[in-house]
């Protein structure tokens, strides 16, 4: 949530000639001047009148409705909308209660009282929550919290990704954190009146740097809680009577926020002079920044809800018992009415005089299409094409090909009216009319799953890459990546096997691709590691000819829903493989079945062999195990391993004997074990491992873990870590004794010379010897007779 700011108040007409410069003063001319010729055009009487809630104050995270509202979208599509800001009101239950019309929430799903709230979410703007937690620069890590003074209101609390983070670390506590209302002002933090807050990557980060205030930046995303922020909703009531309403509303914000992403300056300058001038331009202008980069345009569209997210989030939270399980999900995401497509008289006339349309698409590119052994269309524009004729009352007849130069043949001949291909085909833009995209996928970077992320392709241009050559979006890749020198392959197996086995590094094709042949080809050893800001485009090309189909199909492509098409997406990126028959392969299989069970018959007996070895090698294997798990006992002694590529920690039997923990209930991180130790000790130990990492040297080192009935163990610990080519930390190992007796031992005896080493320093009636480790030995008591009477 972000800090408030004092809600910034128009000047009237004196002061704004008095504070403005002549060209500011032009441009508010201009925007009169725009709304009464819209109002004109509108007569004013006409329009809707509307109340849009925002979750805070004015600033660009809102720029879309702002720009809507000023550039007049919203009036031309009938609505008078006024921008509220956030007056601490429950916006839930003011939608609910007919208060506002709509309403803009960083939560992603309303709940009351174990119940989900009679609203719907129509939007999400912002993919990647920018909600934080700033804490003073000597908190760490999210376990550094317990015991320190938090600024958090109840939603973040209770209903954010916050309360995700801090539910899991099992500190969402008020014995554990002291939590204290938002005061909303930054110089809390800048005083240290408090150890940490909660903020907005788009605001308070910018103030802080402004200032060279340093901080420490505890994100939700960097533990994998990732939410959404920026959502809009509706009650249900909103959208059952006013669905045209609900629909054009949506259109407008979608229109305004189109614009204020091209055009960042201008609209920040808009925000500051007649919205915020408390803020900075500057301020403003890295506030769209940081919103353009939170929407994640490349992967999403805008206002795009991610309905296989909310539903994961919802289930979690009825498994966590915040949800009544009972509750159903059917309102939970707002859905669009059906559109019904209006054709006109010549389209109609024309459908009813070509009822069937020839096409044709690649014959080997799924999950997007592809033809089976009988001929039959599959694929995500197979699905598409059923709602067209759904929808048009037009039969497609798809024409088998047996390779996508084929498809392009006839094409050109004529033989097919429709052709199926990415937007981006330079020869298909020649030579055919495309309709509206109607399926979007980003190019992403398939490489070993031993890599790490990659966030620019510049970072691996010394890499070999493969790319599919003849792909539309293939000569996007060339021109925007022009230094790189990529290795063209015939197609998607070729790439992926290439990088299974080594032959190259990495390859770059759409998500929705990768993922599909992945999961088919089993190939478990790559994975996507980041994406490229190129984007394929699907649509269908239509005969240049024929321009009422060209009419037709883009109405229909059009009245597609986008959770249609999504439902669409998804369904064939998890579908299992189907099996399309090479006929060259069906004679070679057929010779080749009699050979391969003559030699199972051969193998058999030795396989046999080889299992009693194993078998007997898995005994000999399991008692090796249990022989040196009873030694680890024996000797308190536990071995651990951490692979720093996967964060994956490693404990023996041992180590969890040691640490009175049941492995049945415990789930192992790194944090999770400083959570263990003795709050004294977590820093030493956490300081020791990163300093062995910093020098590359191994450590030992000895501390305490603190159990829940207040007793103490101490244990040694040594480490040490393997280490890459680059000098890049793999793999660290170590072990953990428990030495509890020994220091027991060692303090007692310290107590035992501390006692004596005082004792004779006031008396002179011992003698004694010292050894060299400061021990006291052969304490002999002097006689206290005169020594004339010995």
């Amino acid at each position: 949530m972000h800090f408030r700011i004092k809600s910034a108040k128009l000047f009237n007409s004196q002061h704004f000639l008095l504070g403005k410069n002549f060209m500011s003063l032009i441009k508010l001319f201009l925007i009169a001047l725009l709304f009464h010729r819209i109002s004109f055009a509108y007569g004013g009487t006409d329009l809707e009148k509307i109340k849009l809630q925002l979750q805070w104050k004015y600033q660009f995270q809102f720029a879309g409705f702002i720009v809507a509202k000023e550039r007049g979208y919203y009036r031309e599509a009938g609505l008078d909308v006024e921008l509220l800001e956030y007056n601490n009101s429950d916006i839930a239950q003011d939608l609910v209660d007919n208060v506002v019309d709509f309403g803009v929430s960083n939560i992603l799903i309303a709940i009351k009282e174990s119940k989900l709230e009679k609203v719907s979410l129509l939007a999400t703007y912002f993919q990647r929550s920018p909600l934080v937690i700033l804490a003073q620069p000597e908190i760490k890590s999210v376990l550094d919290l317990k015991g320190k003074q938090v600024m958090m209101s109840y939603n973040n609390r209770f209903n954010s990704s916050l309360s995700i983070l801090l539910d899991y670390f099992e500190i969402n506590d008020d014995r554990k954190i002291q939590f204290i209302e938002p005061t909303f002002n930054l110089e809390d933090f800048i005083e240290k009146k408090v150890d940490a807050i909660t903020a907005f990557r788009s605001y308070e980060l910018y103030e802080l740097d402004r200032r060279k205030i340093p901080y420490t930046i505890i994100d939700p995303v960097e533990h994998g809680f990732s939410t959404t922020a920026i959502n809009l909703f509706a009650s249900h009531e909103k959208i059952k009577n006013n669905p045209e309403q609900v629909k054009a509303f949506l259109a407008a914000s979608k229109k305004g926020w189109q614009y204020a992403l091209g055009h960042i300056d201008e609209v920040a300058q808009l925000i500051h002079e007649k919205y915020q001038p408390n803020r900075t331009l500057e301020h403003l202008k890295y506030e769209g920044k940081i919103t353009k980069e939170l929407m994640l345009l490349n992967l999403y569209d805008i206002g795009e809800v991610n309905k296989n997210f909310v539903l994961k989030t919802y289930q979690q939270l009825v498994r966590s018992g915040k949800i009544d399980k009972n509750e159903t999900t059917e309102q939970l995401i707002y859905k669009e009415p059906e559109e019904q497509i209006s054709l006109t008289p010549d389209e109609q006339d024309w459908i009813n005089k070509n009822p069937v349309v020839t096409f044709t698409g690649d014959p080997n590119w799924l999950p997007y299409e592809a033809f089976t052994v009988d001929g039959s269309y599959i694929g995500i524009v197979a699905e598409h094409l059923k709602l067209i004729e759904k929808t048009t009352g037009i039969h497609f007849k798809t024409i088998p090909v047996s390779s996508w130069t084929e498809s392009l043949e006839k094409a050109m001949r004529g033989d097919v009216k429709v052709i199926s291909g990415d937007a981006a085909d330079d020869i298909l833009n020649r030579n055919f009319l495309p309709v509206e995209q109607y399926n979007k996928n980003p190019i992403v970077i398939v490489m070993s799953h031993r890599h790490h992320y990659v966030e620019h392709l510049d970072e691996i241009k010394d890499k070999k890459i493969a790319i599919i050559k003849d792909y539309g979006y293939t000569a996007d890749i060339l021109k925007q990546y022009p230094d790189i020198p990529f290795i063209m392959v015939e197609n998607i197996q070729q790439g992926l096997n290439g990088i299974a086995e080594g032959k190259y590094d990495a390859m770059l094709a759409t998500m929705a691709l990768a993922s599909y042949h992945m999961a088919e080809m089993g190939l478990h050893n790559i994975r996507v590691v980041g994406k490229t800001p190129i984007i394929m485009k699907l649509t269908l090309f239509i005969d240049k000819n024929q321009p009422l189909l060209h009419s037709i199909i883009n109405k229909a492509l059009k009245s597609i829903s986008r959770d249609e098409s999504q439902d669409i997406l998804q369904s064939w990126i998890k579908r299992k493989y189907v099996e399309k028959t090479n006929y060259g392969l069906v004679v070679i299989i057929g010779f080749g079945l009699l050979l391969i069970v003559v030699i199972i018959l051969l193998w058999n007996r030795r396989l046999q062999q080889e299992i009693r070895l194993r078998l007997q090698s898995e005994r000999e294997l399991r008692n090796t195990y249990e022989d040196l798990n009873e030694a680890q006992h024996l000797a308190k002694i536990g071995n651990w391993t951490l692979d720093l590529a996967t964060d994956k920690l490693t404990w023996s039997g041992e180590i969890y004997r040691i640490f009175e923990i049941n492995p049945q209930h415990f789930n192992v991180t790194y944090e999770a074990f400083l959570n263990a130790l003795h709050p004294d000790d977590r820093d030493k130990v956490n300081q020791a491992y990163k300093k062995s990492l910093e020098t590359k040297q191994s450590y030992c080192i000895c501390h305490r873990l603190r159990f829940s009935d207040n007793r103490i163990k101490w244990v040694e610990e040594r480490c040490k870590t393997q280490y890459g080519k680059q000098g890049e930390p793999l793999l660290s190992r170590g072990t953990i004794q428990d030495i509890t007796l020994q220091k027991l031992t060692e303090i007692e005896i310290q107590e035992s010379n501390d006692k004596f080493r005082a004792l004779t320093e006031t008396t002179q009636d011992f003698i004694w010897e010292v050894t060299v480790d400061g021990t006291y030995t052969n304490v002999i008591k002097l006689s206290r007779k005169p020594l004339n009477m010995l």
